[in-house]
């Protein structure tokens, strides 16, 4: 596949000007600068900020680990993992469902309760700043329109512009990442936006995204090492330079596939609250990016020159379907495979003969399950070095 420059310059503009990018902006700086005061303020050293959505859904009377896990939408065991971190923290405990005695729920602890107490009197002074940007008639605008769009439930204390601003972009984001992966693009997580949205068409290296995002270069590169497993990114050498992380075919169409859902995402929120009023939201929301966000302390990623060589080199080569069933043969039992004298691996006879007879062990499924049982069975004779049936 050759990327055409009118369509790579195209996409960088869909990618780089739509209301995502400053809504997902303004919550990203808001929610650093929270966390910034309690962990070096309040003395929560240990608070991550992924933990954000584990600690405001609970409250003190708690809520089912099912009902957190689908309004975080990750799965539940990947809610009760995330779980154990905070609860070893001090911030969440499990307690009993009065409604169902064999349920537990999740709620805050005493400590958690403080934190977010400490967290609202940060957003409290950080709402005096956000005021000062927009005039009274604006503010009121944008209260309106975030109060419509994210549905809250009745309160007795005054919205807050910051808290609704949050919430509407995890709200946005949760159903762009559900339209994403509905495009052909499943397994991809939340963690992934720290690397996607800040690469842009000319790439980053892993120091840059580490700085935007606030986080340690460890952090980055495991997200950059799943992404290239699913052959989203990929690194590119530069003489005496770090690598750039870059796009791949696939990135690329994943970014289109985005950009069509937030297309998708306009529209539909445009049809609830009016084009004209979207329209201006947006336009606020380009105003508070440019007095929050780009700010010549800001971390970004320069603009640079888009390089179409990046994107025309042969990414890395694909695994073949033997390989990728002798890698899987390995790593269900070692046992399985061996070399020949060419330094080849291949699936041992025995095992073979085990595999059909589905023997492998007692506790796993047939290895040809894995891969189909027809084109399994023949990949396996193929491996083994024994003739395939047509």
């Amino acid at each position: 596949m050759i990327i055409d420059q009118d369509n790579l310059l195209q996409l960088q503009q869909r990618y780089q000007h739509n209301f995502m990018r400053p809504l997902l902006a303004l919550s990203h700086y808001f929610r650093a600068e929270l966390m910034h005061y309690l962990q070096n303020e309040c003395g929560h050293t240990a608070l991550k900020i992924t933990w954000e959505p584990l600690l405001n859904i609970p409250g003190s009377k708690g809520i089912q680990i099912g009902q957190l896990a689908k309004l975080m939408a990750v799965s539940k065991q990947n809610c009760d993992q995330q779980l154990k971190a905070v609860e070893q923290a001090g911030y969440l405990h499990r307690i009993s469902d009065p409604s169902d005695g064999r349920a537990k729920l999740v709620a805050l602890t005493e400590r958690g309760q403080q934190l977010l107490q400490q967290g609202k009197a940060r957003l409290d002074d950080l709402q005096h700043q956000f005021d000062q940007q927009l005039s009274q008639h604006e503010l009121s605008q944008l209260q309106s329109v975030l109060s419509t769009l994210t549905k809250p439930r009745p309160v007795t204390t005054p919205p807050i512009c910051i808290a609704s601003l949050i919430e509407l972009a995890a709200l946005f984001q949760r159903r762009l990442m559900a339209l994403t992966i509905a495009s052909g693009h499943p397994g991809l997580q939340m963690s992934y936006e720290q690397v996607l949205n800040h690469i842009g068409m000319q790439g980053a290296t892993i120091a840059q995204l580490a700085q935007i995002n606030n986080a340690s270069k460890q952090a980055i590169t495991r997200i950059i090492n799943a992404l290239e497993d699913d052959d989203y990114v990929k690194r590119i050498t530069q003489p005496s330079m770090a690598k750039r992380i870059v796009f791949t075919h696939r990135g690329l169409t994943l970014i289109d596939s985005a950009c069509d859902a937030i297309a998708s995402l306009k529209e539909q929120a445009g049809r609830e609250i009016g084009d004209q009023r979207f329209k201006h939201f947006e336009h606020l929301l380009w105003q508070l990016h440019s007095h929050f966000v780009t700010t010549p302390s800001s971390p970004t990623v320069a603009a640079g020159t888009i390089n179409i060589d990046d994107y025309n080199a042969d990414d890395k080569p694909q695994p073949s379907p033997e390989t990728l069933l002798l890698a899987l043969a390995t790593a269900l039992d070692p046992t399985l495979t061996e070399t020949d004298a060419a330094g080849n691996i291949r699936l041992t006879k025995d095992s073979l003969q085990r595999l059909e007879k589905s023997q492998i062990n007692s506790n796993q499924k047939p290895l040809e399950h894995y891969w189909g049982q027809r084109r399994g069975r023949a990949l396996c004779k193929q491996l083994a070095g024994r003739p395939t049936k047509s």
